[in-house]
């Protein structure tokens, strides 16, 4: 009877630790496979911030730089979080679990401005709008052809395009040039901005799920070793 109890009680324990095992691979093929998938999300959220210097759109260049930053991040983040999976080292996790946390934060809140954004776009854009330089709303004024915000008599840059510049793409009325507002297109901004907002949510849940995949996964290299030093205890 002892025998057949025994012989039990070492199945059972091999089956936990196997199941333990497999759980473990799983976690750190998770982690593999997100971390591939953020380094190129990092690397298009660098192209879109760069995109948006560049342009000066109705967005701030503070929050096209902070796309950038965070587009950095993650790739560096995402970097690391792969070789914290290979070699499923406690301190290495702790560091990727923290980083893709703030990420996650960061993304998650910017992603419900956008969102909110979208129901008051006149009023987010105006107040956009206004702390952008003159040079930025004279190089949007000229690629846009308009002038100010909603109209020449609405915090306009000092150089703004002719009136037969605007009447020639229909930027007019009434003979005179509409606000860069109207010429952008209240629809076309809602859209990014609804656009941004959704696909932000997405990747920043995902970001989370890799920093509770990561804290898993520690909690796992934590427990195979305090089994070893039970072994190690057992054994002395």
């Amino acid at each position: 009877v002892r025998m057949s109890r025994s012989r039990a009680t070492s199945l059972n324990v091999s089956g936990t630790r196997t199941l333990s095992m497999s759980s473990e691979r799983g976690l750190v093929q998770f982690l593999k496979c997100s971390n591939l998938f953020f380094f190129p999300v990092g690397i298009v959220l660098m192209a879109v911030g760069a995109i948006g210097i560049r342009q000066n759109a109705l967005t701030s260049n503070d929050l096209a730089g902070g796309i950038v930053a965070c587009g950095v991040f993650l790739c560096i983040i995402s970097v690391f979080g792969y070789i914290a999976a290979r070699s499923k080292e406690r301190g290495k996790l702790t560091v990727y679990m923290v980083g893709m946390t703030v990420i996650f934060l960061i993304q998650f809140f910017v992603a419900i401005a956008c969102l909110a954004a979208a129901n008051d776009v006149e009023s987010a854009m105006s107040s956009t709008w206004g702390e952008l330089s003159d040079p930025s709303k004279n190089e949007l004024q000229n690629r846009l052809i308009c002038c100010g915000f909603l109209g020449p008599n609405d915090r306009p840059g000092t150089n703004c395009p002719p009136d037969t510049a605007c009447v020639n793409v229909g930027h007019a009325n009434n003979g005179t040039c509409i606000g860069c507002f109207a010429a952008e297109g209240e629809d076309t901004i809602r859209s990014g901005l609804i656009g941004a907002g959704a696909t932000g949510l997405s990747f920043s849940f995902l970001q989370l799920g890799g920093a509770l995949a990561a804290l898993r996964l520690r909690r796992h290299v934590e427990s195979g070793i305090r089994r070893g030093e039970t072994r190690l205890e057992h054994y002395a």
